[in-house]
């Protein structure tokens, strides 16, 4: 009879530990160590630090679509909350817009690109691994052309409307981290830029 009381209040913790993090959101956690004695304690913050990897784009056809770009080395870091880019994965983007001929130019001329995406952590149920509720803003950029004649140069805005319809995912055991990231459209200089392709960006590194 005791043995299965005690099952029960076992049972009953688990229960009431998975439905306090959906209903207030803990942000810490006290897990045993591989030999049962030493505690461990583990917070959703540990998913910030500096991570190294690749992104992999894939886009649907259109008379202006670049040849894919299967994987590019992108460098990113999570800090309070937020997704930092010191340079993000902008030439296929470019390409898009201006076509492949322009491209090479235009994107030496862009330099490095920085954006940043907020985002919201929780555990998932097992305490294994730390989710990411993305929140991603319009990426916004200037870029300067050299006019032919002497003057002031021409100027390209372009604004992409970024969108996350998955979670971000960090995995503790391998302390990998996985997000996509959609471009969804785009705009030149305050208009619309017709019949460019839709990108999905996958976003796969690793912890240093």
């Amino acid at each position: 009879m005791r043995v299965n009381h005690l099952l029960r209040v076992t049972n009953y913790s688990k229960t009431a530990i998975a439905a306090l993090t959906l209903t207030f959101g803990i942000t810490t956690f006290t897990a045993c160590s591989n030999d049962g004695n030493t505690p461990e304690v583990i917070s959703v913050k540990d998913v910030e630090g500096s991570y190294a990897g690749k992104a992999n784009i894939t886009f649907i056809e259109s008379s202006t679509s670049p040849t894919p770009i299967p994987q590019i080395e992108v460098e990113t870091t999570l800090k309070e909350d937020t997704i930092y880019f010191g340079k993000f994965p902008t030439d296929v983007l470019i390409t898009n817009i201006v076509g492949e001929e322009k491209a090479p130019e235009i994107i030496e001329l862009a330099g490095d690109i920085s954006y940043k995406v907020g985002y919201k952590p929780a555990f998932n149920e097992g305490y294994t691994q730390i989710l990411q509720t993305l929140d991603p803003k319009p990426l916004k950029f200037t870029i300067e052309i050299p006019s032919k004649e002497e003057g002031q140069p021409d100027v390209m805005e372009i604004e992409a409307t970024i969108s996350a319809t998955d979670k971000g995912v960090f995995t503790y055991q391998d302390k990998t981290l996985k997000f996509k990231l959609i471009v969804e459209s785009a705009k030149l200089n305050g208009k619309p830029c017709e019949g460019i392709s839709m990108e999905d960006i996958v976003f796969e590194m690793n912890k240093k």
